[in-house]
Order: C-alpha cells, then sequence, then structure tokens
C-alpha cells in the first residue's frame, strides 16, 4: 500500500485504513508532482503548490529593539532576544500540494508545517508527519479548501481530514 491508493480511495473510511497503514515520503510527493506534470493520461491530476509564511506581529522587533544592539541596553537586548527565541515556535511556515482534477470534483490535499515534520514535540503522538484532505472528507469543494489553506494556513483546515506518517 502506498500513497498513490489515496487516489483510488472510494470513501472515507477507506482513507482513514490508508492513512493509518501508509508512510509518505519527499520523494512520494515529488514523484506525484512529476506524474501530474508527465503524465496526464495514466494520472489526470494537475499540481498546485503554496508555500505560506506568517509571523505573529508582536514578534516583529521595533526600533527600540534594534537599537538595543547598538546601544547594548540589557533590558531591550533581553526583549528583543524573547522575541527572536520565539520566533520559529509561535510562526507558521507551512507547505500545500494539491493534486485536483478538471473541474475540481476530485481532488487530494496534502499540507504541513515544520513543526509537523518533526519527530519529537508534535501535536501527533504518532511522530512526524503530514495533513491530509480529498473530496471524500469535506462537504466543502476544493476551491474552498484551497482558498482557505491560502488564506489561513493550517488553522483554516484544522478538525479536518486525516494525519499520515512522514518520513523526511
Amino acid at each position: 500500500m502506498d500513497v498513490v491508493d489515496l487516489f483510488k480511495a472510494e470513501s472515507k473510511k477507506e482513507l482513514s485504513r490508508i492513512c493509518k497503514e501508509i508512510t509518505v515520503s519527499k520523494a512520494d510527493l515529488i514523484s506525484l508532482v512529476r506524474l501530474s506534470q508527465e503524465s496526464f493520461d495514466i494520472f489526470p491530476y494537475h499540481h498546485a503548490f503554496k508555500r505560506r509564511e506568517s509571523t505573529p506581529c508582536d514578534l516583529n522587533l521595533t526600533e527600540k529593539n534594534l537599537a538595543a544592539f547598538e546601544n547594548n541596553d540589557p533590558r531591550e537586548l533581553r526583549k528583543a532576544f524573547n522575541k527572536l527565541g520565539q520566533l520559529p515556535i509561535a510562526s507558521e511556515r507551512a507547505s500545500a500540494h494539491l493534486f485536483y482534477t478538471l473541474g475540481h470534483s476530485y481532488w487530494h490535499l496534502f499540507y504541513f508545517d515544520i513543526r509537523d515534520r518533526a519527530s519529537e514535540k508534535n501535536h501527533w503522538a504518532g511522530g512526524s508527519h503530514i495533513h491530509y484532505l480529498s473530496h471524500l472528507c469535506v462537504t466543502r469543494g476544493c476551491q474552498e479548501v484551497w482558498t482557505s489553506f491560502c488564506k489561513n494556513g493550517k488553522r483554516g483546515l484544522e478538525n479536518s481530514g486525516f494525519h499520515i506518517r512522514f518520513q523526511p
């Protein structure tokens, strides 16, 4: 069983079973992208990719924070370093791969952020993973789901879809 089996599934129950059994790698995603570009007769899906980065406004360094590096002000330096320390934790660096047919009737979305791919200390007990959604998982359409990810990243897709083990 492999990632291509997701595209053959006919029910949400079947998707759930497949997602529990497979492990997806970076090479698998690259292969799907290549298939979508080269073999439309075999793999009738188009591909879209989106990388989204956002930093909470309160973590942007202020003029006062930047000046602390020149003035060597310990209190302001501490504030600046605290903000810098929070950047990797609070910033979102999410990516999504959407595979869809003409007319968007059939679609499959793989998405993740940097924290999901960490082998430890992420929100899924199974470790490193990616998220998966398809036309069989949600009542929202392809364009609505894609727009939601593009505007809000993973937050726009919370509480829907499946986790799949990821092997870097």
